[in-house]
């Protein structure tokens, strides 16, 4: 089932950075994901060239998981934030009109701050995908080391104790202790 009519191949900088090959499992129900049809989110946090972060989960496990461990406080904090600062539907149709599938483009500045992502220090990449293409449609983008921080102060205790559980569990190669800040949280959008 197609979701929306712009997408293209998955570019390398979503690869999984251990084979430099697309992701090809998901860690938590080892579904093969580059199938036609298959659904999944890609996040992978970069600090100047070091990968801290980087998987790709189905959808199915994905919304389970997020939905298990962003507690109410947390979800509402984040609805806010994104509510005062993004029109996902603006920004899709804009995006679609002016870039189509470049994801350079929809990547180009922070989703929250608008800062350029190439003055970032650290900064994440979110993408939907469906079998061996990226979907363009609320995703993908980019979040700046700003941004970062900001999610990453709208999480409860619990919450932040629960993703790091979590990333542990899925993320076995890259580390958010190279993070210039090993004491953050991992946010997961």
């Amino acid at each position: 089932m197609e979701i929306c009519e712009h997408y293209s191949d998955i570019p390398e900088i979503l690869y999984n950075a251990a084979t430099g090959e697309p992701h090809t499992h998901c860690p938590l129900c080892d579904r093969f994901l580059l199938d036609e049809g298959i659904q999944y989110i890609i996040e992978k946090a970069i600090s100047q060239n070091d990968i801290l972060m980087d998987f790709a989960i189905c959808l199915e496990c994905y919304q389970k998981g997020i939905g298990e461990l962003y507690s109410i406080e947390s979800r509402k904090n984040f609805e806010n934030y994104f509510d005062n600062r993004v029109d996902f539907n603006l920004r899709q149709k804009t995006f679609t009109e002016k870039f189509q599938n470049k994801f350079d483009k929809w990547t180009e500045y922070c989703l929250c701050t608008a800062k350029p992502i190439r003055d970032c220090k650290e900064y994440q990449l979110a993408a939907q995908c469906e079998g061996r293409q990226v979907l363009y449609h609320y995703m993908p983008f980019a979040i700046s080391d700003e941004g970062i921080i900001e999610l990453e102060n709208l999480l409860s205790k619990k919450t932040k104790e629960d993703l790091r559980d979590f990333m542990n569990q899925i993320n076995p190669q890259p580390s958010l202790e190279k993070s210039p800040d090993n004491s953050r949280t991992p946010v997961l959008v």
